[in-house]
């Protein structure tokens, strides 16, 4: 059986040759007009890639799996232009108790200008492991802290900061971000 035409455009029947088949392209974004350079054109913008490896091969399960490797953000903390208080101990900005099994990361950033030389610290605790940046001095500084560790569910993760002489200008910011990377 052979095209069938209707006001010369082909509209049923069977062919090899799918050049031949008109293709409605208004709402694809493609713009081919037949049913062959519309195949053409999906295959050119998918490209070469070998995606076997990837989930179970297919394309919209390579894609499921890469976005399940994006960093989930937990939580952040921002305090912009602050007086930093004296502290007898670091003070936690962000505390998270791991609700996911994963690998964690977790930084905490102190800047500003300190008016009175104060010994100034950034800290992260990650499933009990310490990583800390401390300076005594006055003026400007910058330090931070990070650190990356394997978590189990209900271990605890804490932001923190210290400063040992109160400042009276406010010209200090905390942040501090709490990621699961995978």
């Amino acid at each position: 059986m052979g095209l069938i035409y209707k006001n010369g455009v082909a509209y049923g029947g069977s062919t090899n040759n799918a050049s031949l088949i008109n293709y409605n392209n208004t709402d694809s974004g493609l713009s081919s007009t037949n049913l062959q350079d519309a195949v053409d054109e999906i295959n050119e913008k998918i490209g070469s890639s070998d995606i076997s490896g990837i989930g179970n091969g297919t394309i919209s399960d390579a894609i499921n799996k890469l976005n399940s490797n994006v960093p989930e953000v937990i939580d952040t903390y921002e305090n912009i232009r602050i007086t930093l208080p004296a502290t007898a101990a670091a003070t936690a900005v962000l505390e998270y108790t791991v609700e996911k099994a994963g690998i964690y990361q977790a930084q905490t950033n102190v800047y500003g200008h300190a008016d009175t030389e104060a010994r100034l610290l950034a800290a992260v605790t990650v499933a009990g492991h310490l990583a800390q940046t401390e300076i005594t001095r006055s003026g400007y500084y910058g330090i931070n802290a990070i650190l990356t560790w394997e978590c189990a569910v209900g271990d605890v993760i804490k932001c923190s900061y210290y400063c040992s002489v109160a400042q009276s200008v406010a010209n200090h910011n905390i942040s501090a971000t709490i990621i699961r990377l995978r």
